[in-house]
């Protein structure tokens, strides 16, 4: 599959890190308390609102707890070219997925 770049536009790439454990750090943040992007809009505020990421990968994460409000499973995005900060204490690593996305 290939698909056309616009002009103008730049190709940039993230690794998302889905953590469970320990406090999210400067390039983390916690869904905790939202609502996931692929369920209804009843009630809560979308996850989608705290971050803006593909709906692939919104749909490979619904797999994990990410929206209940006592987990302790958090995302992080970090540069590939970058070594990216050790864990926080008592934090795994469940997932790494990468992303690209583009800016103008």
């Amino acid at each position: 599959m290939s698909a056309s770049v616009p002009d103008g536009v730049q190709l940039h790439t993230a690794l998302i890190q889905v953590i469970k454990g320990g406090e999210p750090d400067d390039d983390g943040m916690s869904l905790a308390g939202r609502r996931s992007p692929l369920r209804p809009p009843i009630t809560g505020s979308c996850a989608c609102a705290a971050t803006a990421l593909a709906f692939d990968l919104w749909e490979a994460l619904e797999r994990h707890d990410l929206y209940s409000s006592d987990t302790d499973i958090w995302i992080r995005a970090v540069e590939p070219d970058v070594p990216a900060a050790p864990l926080p204490e008592d934090a795994v690593l469940l997932e790494t997925r990468t992303v690209v996305y583009g800016t103008d």
